[in-house]
């Protein structure tokens, strides 16, 4: 996979992009016709109705929520570097072995030339990379095997380790295992810098506690300008615009998260985002900036681009979430907290509410559904892969939203989008094949090439179609 993507994050990425393009057809099903407020509240009720089912299972299966300070080891978590390096180099405990077994050919190296040639900027880089990775915290529980009998765990782990943690929750134990196995080199964490700010000193709980509140005021947002734009816009007209996401997602995901995409992944968010802007060619037949003209005069277009932006900033919101307890829990507190903003909004406005399920209650109940198993497989992905990567692929799924939009609400005009879909594919390409970035920057030629032969080709049909993009901008 590109730059070493997860296989399972990649996996569950997929299964947001299907759940979302599904989704969005139902949202339009239960909001036409409908007070677009009563409809989303009913979308969330059943949304929150069915996610604590999915945490009951997965407690009955040995593993309670828990939130707790971030598993990873931040570059400031080694308190002494030197003692870690020869301890792993020369192992001298079955624990230590087993975590210097795990350790990549790169940082072996390291070891074996600190100090001296190798700087210790160098070695705790590397070393940090081998820990946070699927081979030691995000791995298999540390203590699965018999290496850790002997270290003298803390009451915390222990009791951590008695409810079998899973998922994040249990990158959060092999955390707490490694402070266990070397006191005093690796720094305990007990609190999060609220927001990003490192002065702002808080308790894992209150971290997601206003986490929570400020995504619940995004997401409320988003989705009402998602909603009315379902209802006033064709579905393959606006919801193409949310293609754009990733680019904003880049800048929210690196000043939030320190994340940036490889050279493969950003060749792949190039071709989904090329894919976004196909989408209205006809536009540009006009003029570079008519696509922006459009947005500003089709309303739909507009709320669907607002949407986009609110997305931007909650999308880094919803990992943090995630990495402070797990993507069950997260999903769930997310869930109930929507519902409970829609039902107050419905009160403030005194909107009535049951005519939505008087008229389209199997829609709004199927909605709901989709909704939660959606934002349920969107907190997974983001566990294992970078947010703009997931918001990448999740996006992608414009290609079928474009189709249920041509088979069942029997839009017309839709070659340009299937053309641009196109591009989108050859994006989903590179972040699913191992490949090298030369063989990468060859894919993307060769899709390159596709789209301007297709783009060629149309071009007679385009000229004919003008006439449509000039009544917008009118």
């Amino acid at each position: 996979m590109a730059g070493g993507l997860s296989s399972i994050g990649l996996f569950f990425a997929a299964l947001v992009a299907v759940f979302l393009a599904i989704g969005q057809v139902t949202n339009k099903k239960v909001v036409e016709g409908q007070n677009v407020i009563a409809a989303v509240f009913w979308i969330r009720l059943f949304a929150a109705l069915f996610l604590p089912i999915v945490v009951l299972v997965y407690y009955l299966h040995g593993s309670p929520s828990l939130i707790h300070a971030p598993a990873a080891i931040a570059q400031d978590d080694l308190r002494n570097l030197p003692a870690l390096a020869e301890q792993l180099a020369h192992p001298s405990t079955p624990a230590a072995s087993k975590i210097a077994a795990r350790l990549s050919p790169a940082t072996r190296e390291l070891l074996a030339t600190f100090p001296g040639k190798t700087t210790e900027a160098e070695l705790a880089k590397s070393l940090r990379a081998d820990l946070n990775s699927d081979r030691i915290i995000k791995g298999e529980l540390l203590t699965a095997s018999g290496e850790f009998a002997n270290v003298d765990f803390s009451a915390q782990t222990r009791e951590v380790l008695a409810n079998k943690p899973r998922g994040e929750v249990r990158s959060y134990a092999n955390r707490l295992i490694l402070e266990d196995a070397f006191p005093g080199i690796i720094e305990p964490n007990r609190t999060i810098s609220l927001l990003g700010v490192k002065s702002w000193q808080v308790t894992p709980g209150a971290a997601f506690a206003v986490i929570l509140f400020f995504e619940v005021l995004l997401v409320g947002a988003s989705q009402l300008l998602n909603s009315y734009a379902l209802k006033i816009a064709p579905i393959s007209l606006c919801v193409p615009f949310t293609s754009f996401t990733p680019v904003f997602v880049i800048v929210s995901g690196y000043f939030m998260l320190g994340e940036l995409p490889t050279i493969v992944g950003t060749l792949g968010i190039c071709l989904i985002v090329t894919g976004g802007v196909l989408m209205h060619r006809k536009l540009f037949a006009i003029g570079w900036l008519a696509p922006v003209a459009a947005i500003f005069k089709e309303k739909g277009s507009l709320y669907m681009v607002l949407s986009v932006l609110i997305s931007a900033l909650f999308s880094p919101l919803e990992k943090q979430m995630v990495l402070l307890s797990d993507a069950m829990t997260a999903s769930m507190a997310y869930g109930i907290g929507t519902v409970a903003a829609f039902w107050l909004l419905c009160l403030v406005l005194r909107v009535k509410v049951m005519q939505v399920m008087r008229e389209v209650p199997v829609w709004a109940v199927l909605c709901g559904v989709l909704d939660a198993v959606q934002m349920l497989t969107q907190f997974l992905a983001v566990m294992y892969l970078p947010v703009v990567i997931v918001m990448c692929i999740k996006r992608a799924g414009i290609v079928l939203t474009v189709l249920a939009g041509w088979l069942i609400f029997r839009e017309k005009n839709i070659t340009d989008r299937l053309i641009a879909a196109m591009a989108m594919v050859g994006g989903i390409v590179l972040f699913y094949l191992p490949l090298r970035n030369s063989a990468a920057f060859g894919i993307t030629g060769v899709f390159a090439a596709a789209l301007a032969l297709a783009l060629y080709l149309t071009r007679q049909r385009n000229r004919a179609n003008q006439t449509m993009p000039q009544a917008v901008m009118k």
